[in-house]
């Protein structure tokens, strides 16, 4: 059976790398890692062209009504969507990354605008919450983990569910995650560091507390200078942060398996 290889692919489908990567990681096209590349089979991207999936309409549909759902804090209604999402071949990253985060995006730039009231973005946020975790379970896939990783958002930062996307997505690419969630302090992700002497990286994340992200680095690197340290969040989404020194920073949901992949040398 023809083997070929993630670029070849992505000629074959006249798209770039990334989006064929893209494929791949939400769990739409078949692949395998052999070392350090993706390998699929021909017979796996001819099922791919002839499967009928979801359309880019369809999701953009399904994650606007997703807004008007946990704006109201429809969790059975919620609950029903993403149903019929998975039910229409769509994977739980997809769903995560292309109807749930949009929408969540759309409420937070509406509160900014002051077109909401904040119990509307706290009721919205609590909702997804909650689906997000019933979604959880089909993330959670067997077979050899990749890795370990503890997510923390740091001190200061009083959100997690950044970090709760984050890790359910890694999950999903077959990385065991350990959350201490919002608000961890420099010390105890330290502790937490040194306690679970397996870990094989960490992610860190912040939105304005920065100062508090570089102390919690400096303090993960004196009791493990060797756990791979990445950064993440609000801070970042101009691009590099000074004084940061982590190995890898993850900018956005879509390409963190690959960059946690390629900080871990996989």
């Amino acid at each position: 059976m023809a083997e070929l290889t993630l670029q070849e692919v992505a000629d074959r489908l006249g798209v770039h790398y990334m989006t064929a990567y893209k494929y791949v990681r939400m769990g739409k096209l078949h692949a395998e890692k052999h070392g350090a590349s993706w390998v699929v089979l021909e017979q796996d991207l001819e099922r791919f062209l002839t499967k009928p999936e979801a359309g880019e309409g369809s999701l953009a549909s399904w994650s606007r009504d997703f807004e008007v759902l946990i704006l109201r804090g429809d969790t059975a209604a919620g609950w029903t969507l993403i149903e019929q999402a998975l039910a229409a071949g769509v994977g739980p990253e997809q769903i995560i990354l292309e109807v749930m985060n949009p929408a969540l995006r759309r409420i937070g730039e509406k509160w900014q605008r002051d077109e909401i009231d904040v119990y509307d973005e706290h009721l919205a946020t609590a909702t997804m919450r909650r689906l997000l975790g019933r979604l959880s379970p089909t993330l959670n896939r067997r077979g050899n983990k990749r890795g370990r990783v503890l997510v923390a958002m740091a001190a200061g930062e009083m959100h997690d569910l950044g970090a709760e996307i984050l890790s359910e997505i890694l999950r999903g690419a077959h990385y065991d995650v350990l959350s201490l969630g919002a608000n961890t302090p420099p010390q105890s992700i330290a502790r937490a560091v040194a306690q679970l002497n397996d870990l094989d990286a960490v992610f860190i994340g912040a939105t304005i507390e920065v100062s508090s992200l570089i102390e919690s680095i400096a303090a993960v690197r004196e009791v493990d200078p060797a756990v791979v340290v990445l950064a993440g969040g609000g801070a970042f989404v101009n691009g590099p942060v000074d004084g940061v020194d982590a190995d890898a920073v993850i900018s956005d949901f879509d390409t963190a398996v690959d960059v946690l992949d390629r900080a871990l040398g996989i």
